[in-house]
């Protein structure tokens, strides 16, 4: 597992399984870059709000002073997002949206054998 070490998300609480720990770490390097390069000034208004799974997939909650602003980081997360549904949130490997009890995640074949039976 690697370690949120970004600042960004300090405060933040996550509500997932350590499978997309690394692909938070790259998202959230990935606004951080953008903020560095191209909107400095906007470093210290972005605010990570809530990382957590919904409906199967991983959703980023933030939020930015600028509309601009916002709609690039919304897509830099929405990337990510997209990756989630193919990305085991228990492991990391590659997953597929799956359901059980009218519950959806994505995980998978292994993580999947090991829901549906606990």
């Amino acid at each position: 597992m690697k370690k949120l070490t970004l600042k960004l998300a300090q405060e933040s609480s996550y509500a997932c399984d350590k499978g997309w720990y690394n692909l938070i770490d790259d998202c959230l390097n990935d606004i951080q870059k953008y903020l560095g390069i191209y909107k400095p000034e906007f470093r210290k208004d972005f605010k990570v709000e809530q990382i957590k799974e919904k409906f199967g997939s991983l959703r980023i909650y933030f939020s930015v002073s600028d509309g601009q602003v916002y709609d690039i980081i919304n897509d830099i997360i929405r990337y990510y997002e997209i990756q989630s549904t193919m990305t085991c949130e228990v492991c990391g490997e590659n997953g597929k949206m799956r359901s059980c009890n009218m519950w959806l995640k994505t995980l998978c074949d292994k993580c999947y054998k090991e829901w549906i039976n606990e």
